[in-house]
């Protein structure tokens, strides 16, 4: 039985490493597109009052709807909960394996 977890953990751990630097690599991505895309979002907020005001009110309704996916409450956060999520299966494997 120890042989066996011994191979086990000579077989895991590479692949538990790579997961880690890309978990490492994703969050380092998402925080820079976030803070990027919060940017994009506010501008297109802005453009949209524009449209409202010019009285284009699909367009307007299209470019909120646009900063509402890609503002950090958006897809940026299912993206974090996805890595939380990763993360936290990679541990509990980890833990299992020690």
């Amino acid at each position: 039985m120890k042989l066996l977890k011994i191979l086990f953990r000579m077989t895991f751990m590479p692949v538990a490493w790579t997961i880690r630097l890309m978990i490492a690599a994703i969050a380092f991505v998402l925080s820079i597109s976030t803070s990027l895309l919060s940017i994009v979002a506010s501008i297109f907020t802005l453009l949209a009052v524009v449209m409202f005001i010019i009285g284009s009110n699909g367009n307007a309704f299209a470019l909120l709807i646009l900063a509402a996916l890609i503002s950090p409450m958006g897809l940026p956060a299912v993206a974090d909960k996805l890595l939380n999520l990763m993360d936290s299966v990679l541990t509990r494997v980890t833990a299992i394996m020690y």
